[in-house]
């Protein structure tokens, strides 16, 4: 009888430990909720955690409800065996019954008292883990201390902060995207350089990787050089790098940067820094000594030092052969390609004419000035340009055409003169010296067939041998021409890595052809070649010829006189 009040108070005992833990009052020590402005996830987290607890408790309490239907059913029966052993004492059997029955309820409670300590351990964890939180949370607005999160609320935290920063990504990509339908640029973007192509990059050059990342983006990906996160994109954006190799086939270029690390990259992410002193280019300018569309109703006029003007605006030719023609003949200093690029096309003004060697200083947009020759300026006039009066065309001659007591004209091609003069072994002479005999009326005196040359007399009774090769005779007027708006190729002017086209005269390519000792070809041979894109890649000075590529990677040598830039 008294072990079966005791555990009745046992059980008792436990049922208001679980009432109390249910009601949230804990041991009694900081009575109340808990109610702390925590993040709403965290607050998920937790009522799911309580849930799980009260599932827990109401488990607990159904078995102590058993417990206690069972014990007043052993109470019962003790009862009547109390009166059965006042009858008669009581039975063996229900003795043995009535042991059992309290060594079950003995197991029974001593397993409800550990799952008690179990929710009760819980209930403090939890606790503290709302107080971390809570002060967590009182240490300034919207804080929230990461490391006393679950693993699934910091996933959670970092896919909104990426949601966060592809939403910004995006409005900057629209933002990029209107400036450049309303024709302008992205503050982001690599505009500080000139934006390269496979025909302007040069190999052991610096250049700076686009700003721009979704520049940078769409270029990567259309030239199919891997995945990438934008983080990684990040990296690249704005480093100076040195380009070391180029690849033709999918327009990409291999650069070292700083490091000496290497890495492919489409070339129109790459750019390259204006040169010190100049501005960067006038944007679209218009094409030097030729006429304008009609419907801008103007063209360009080449100036003289009889017609221009100071304080005037002028552009710079376009020609890049000819301006360094023109540079040179001033003595105006010595300069790369590059350099000279950046003129080509610029709009200047006019400030101080130099009359002893027929310069002019002009100023750029930026305020630089520099010394021009005056005769690579032109003005833009209103009206329609002049129609061309049909000029007569000048026929090379050969030992078999040229005659004694005839008037001929020098060539007006340099590189012509010199290969011919060299040739004939006529003797060492300056470039300045053959300049002066360019497009002169000659008149032929003596003809010499051991060295195929000619000695004519100048209008001033001054005499010289010249080549053959490079006089010529007036003749019928001149045909169309066979490569018009393209530059032809000397070794001064030819580069590699760029694209060329092969000349449209069968004539033209044969002579240069054979002059050049590439071997026999039949004439269907030769007009397979005429006017086919081809891209230089090997320049042989002994020769003066050149190594090219066509667009089905077959590669052939070809004078340089019969390549013509567009």
């Amino acid at each position: 009888m008294q072990r079966a009040n005791q555990a009745d108070k046992l059980l008792a005992a436990l049922k208001d430990r679980v009432t109390s833990l249910e009601s949230g009052k804990g041991s009694g020590k900081g009575s109340g909720n808990v109610q702390v402005g925590i993040h709403t996830e965290v607050k998920k987290h937790l009522k799911t955690k309580v849930g799980k607890l009260k599932a827990q408790l109401k488990k607990v309490i159904d078995e102590n409800d058993a417990l206690r239907a069972e014990n007043k059913t052993l109470k019962s029966a003790k009862a009547s065996g109390a009166s059965s052993a006042k009858a008669g004492g009581a039975s063996s059997a229900y003795k043995e019954h009535n042991d059992k029955s309290w060594e079950l309820a003995r197991a029974k409670a001593t397993n409800l008292r550990e799952k008690v300590q179990a929710l009760e351990n819980d209930n403090e964890s939890l606790k503290k883990q709302v107080a971390e939180f809570k002060k967590s949370a009182g240490k300034g607005p919207g804080k929230l201390q990461t490391d006393q999160l679950t693993q699934e609320q910091l996933e959670w935290l970092k896919e909104k902060m990426r949601k966060v920063k592809s939403d910004m990504e995006n409005f900057m990509n629209q933002k990029n995207n209107l400036a450049a339908e309303v024709g302008g640029s992205s503050s982001s973007a690599g505009a500080k350089g000139v934006k390269q192509t496979m025909e302007s990059i040069k190999l052991l050059k610096y250049y700076t990787v686009t700003l721009d990342l979704v520049e940078l983006k769409k270029e990567w990906f259309e030239a199919e050089l891997g995945e990438l996160d934008d983080e990684d994109f990040e990296i690249y954006l704005g480093r100076e790098v040195r380009a070391i190799e180029d690849e033709e086939d999918d327009d990409t270029i291999n650069v070292r940067f700083d490091n000496h690390d290497t890495q492919w990259f489409p070339v129109g992410c790459l750019y390259a820094k204006p040169a010190k002193g100049a501005a960067a280019p006038a944007p679209a300018p218009p094409v030097a000594a030729a006429p304008a569309s009609a419907e801008s109703s103007t063209h360009l006029v080449q100036q003289t030092m009889e017609t221009v003007k100071e304080l005037k605006f002028y552009f710079v030719t376009t020609d890049l052969t000819y301006l360094k023609k023109e540079w040179y003949a001033a003595e105006l200093g010595e300069l790369d390609d590059e350099d000279f690029e950046i003129y080509l096309g610029r709009e200047v003004k006019a400030i101080e004419i130099e009359e002893d060697d027929d310069t002019i200083n002009v100023r750029f947009d930026s305020h630089d000035t520099q010394f021009f020759p005056v005769t690579v300026l032109y003005q833009k006039v209103k009206g329609e340009a002049p129609k061309k009066v049909a000029t007569p065309v000048l026929v090379k001659m050969t030992m078999e055409t040229v005659r004694e007591r005839k008037h001929y004209t020098v060539t007006t091609n340099l590189a012509e003169l010199k290969k011919e003069w060299f040739e004939a072994e006529l003797g060492e002479l300056d470039d300045d010296d053959f300049n002066l005999y360019l497009g002169r009326i000659v008149y032929a005196i003596d003809l010499e067939e051991d060295d195929d040359t000619m000695n004519v007399r100048f209008d001033s009774h001054d005499t010289q041998w010249f080549p053959v090769g490079c006089l010529y005779e007036e003749g019928a007027e001149a045909p169309p021409a066979a490569n018009p708006g393209r530059t032809k190729q000397t070794m001064d002017t030819i580069k590699n890595g760029k694209k060329y086209f092969v000349t449209k005269d069968l004539v033209e390519l044969k002579k240069e052809w054979f002059e050049a000792e590439l071997g026999e070809l039949d004439d269907d041979d030769f007009k397979i070649y005429l006017g086919r894109e081809v891209t230089s890649f090997d320049i042989e000075e002994d020769d003066d010829t050149v190594n090219v590529r066509f667009d089905n990677h077959d590669s052939q040598w070809f004078p340089v006189g019969c390549l013509y830039l567009a």
